[in-house]
């Protein structure tokens, strides 16, 4: 899943605003944070109004709004106001995420079902059966099992959206989004790999203690020879508890 990139804080908000209303953000917009091609932007209405809006200018796409009456309002209430719209954008971003994954499932399985040769009427007549036994012994992959495996074969992915009637926009839109989706879960599916392999390996790893005297005249040479025993560089006489 994509990191939230987090430009300004929201006990920063007030601060920022008061300090670039008459300069910087009198010319354009701020972006606070960004998730994916979701954006949240600080605008200034008037040198009392602001407004925070959630947008994906990919998609020149506005999923939300709100302005504030600043003179109306202390720093923690903006605050307050900023957290909750940099939750609402993450919220979003999942649910735009979430949506454009069930799409391309959708798509699957009318693929899987049209490969096979079972019509439309044949697949929805047997569906409640289907999910005991299937067609012929086959099933296609639920939803979650899809995003763990069939979905992340980029290729496979690319040609069924290709297959779909959509236009132009629409269909480079959904083919950029699911090669930026897929990169990321196997990006996070290879790290999980690379801390369960470390994990495996720190609990096969035995600890051993020993105790050792050395025969020295100080501490200082005492080190010396442990030094040089450790290099295994020379032979020195010790005894073992």
């Amino acid at each position: 899943m994509a990191n939230v990139f987090q430009y300004i804080k929201p006990d920063q908000v007030l601060d920022i605003f008061v300090t670039h209303k008459n300069g910087l953000l009198s010319q354009r917009r701020l972006c606070m944070a960004k998730i994916g091609d979701i954006s949240l932007f600080i605008s200034k209405i008037t040198d009392d109004r602001m407004a925070l809006t959630i947008e994906n200018e990919n998609e020149e796409r506005i999923y939300s709004g709100e302005s504030y009456v600043l003179s109306s309002m202390d720093k923690d209430a903006v605050t307050t106001a900023a957290e909750a719209m940099n939750r609402k954008m993450i919220n979003i971003y999942h649910e735009d995420v979430d949506c454009k994954r069930k799409q391309i499932w959708k798509w699957y399985v009318l693929d899987w079902v049209k490969s096979r040769g079972i019509t439309q009427e044949e697949f929805f007549n047997a569906e409640h059966d289907f999910r005991k036994e299937g067609f012929n012994g086959e099933k296609w992959d639920d939803y979650n099992t899809f995003i763990n495996n069939s979905y992340l074969e980029l290729g496979k992915i690319i040609n069924i959206i290709e297959s779909y009637e959509l236009n132009d926009y629409d269909k480079e839109m959904l083919k950029k989004f699911a090669a930026s989706d897929i990169m990321d879960l196997l990006r996070e599916k290879t790290k999980e790999e690379l801390i369960n392999e470390a994990e495996q390996i720190k609990k096969a790893k035995r600890h051993y203690k020993f105790t050792v005297k050395v025969c020295a005249n100080s501490k200082k040479q005492a080190l010396k020879y442990l030094e040089n025993l450790l290099r295994n560089e020379s032979d020195i006489d010790i005894s073992r508890d």
